[in-house]
């Protein structure tokens, strides 16, 4: 499934994601892009919980990644095959412990926010499989509000909202060998840089 900020009936098809209450607070792309991932996160969680159309029925994993995000189809099946779906884990690239709290973008800025709570990098995507969808399913809207200027979660990191969401559903993060995902080496599942 593609989102993006305009919706398409061509192939692929589209879905658009709207920031609510995101007019008149001078939001730029930045911050609106930020705000995206986890309205992202929740309608494609709709989506598999309900089956939507009948398409998801066998769906057991999401993974939310940046459209410059390369897949190793087949490693990221394989991985994901050897671990449990009916368990609620949320997992990606993942930080020492001794990295937090983060207080970067991730492309050498500080930031005013800082983070404490585990999250995966989401440039290498972020994967919850479908019981911490399930989980997750109360929490999501609380999040997304929560992400609204004025809010807890306001100006942070798409990828530390969706670690403290999935924390607040009680899903913790699941800890991955160095570079297991966003590594450059044949072994890689993803990479935020091809």
């Amino acid at each position: 499934v593609f989102y993006s900020d305009h919706e398409t009936s061509n192939t692929p098809a589209t879905i658009k994601i709207d920031i609510e209450d995101g007019k008149g607070h001078g939001l730029d792309g930045l911050r609106l892009a930020q705000m995206r991932y986890i309205r992202i996160l929740h309608h494609a969680q709709d989506m598999i919980l309900r089956n939507h159309n009948g398409l998801f029925g066998h769906t057991n994993w999401a993974v939310i990644c940046d459209d410059d995000t390369y897949v190793f189809h087949h490693n990221m099946v394989t991985y994901l095959s050897s671990i449990s779906h009916d368990k609620p884990i949320y997992t990606g690239h993942t930080l020492k412990k001794s990295a937090y709290p983060v207080d970067s973008d991730g492309e050498g800025h500080t930031l005013n926010k800082k983070i404490r709570t585990p999250f995966a990098c989401g440039g290498g995507g972020s994967v919850f499989s479908k019981a911490a969808l399930e989980k997750m399913k109360p929490t999501l809207p609380h999040c997304i509000r929560n992400s609204l200027p004025g809010h807890t979660m306001w100006e942070w990191q798409s990828d530390w909202m969706m670690g403290e969401c999935a924390h607040n559903s009680g899903v913790e993060l699941l800890d991955q060998p160095a570079d297991r995902f966003g590594d450059r080496k044949s072994t890689r599942l993803n990479s935020s840089h091809p």
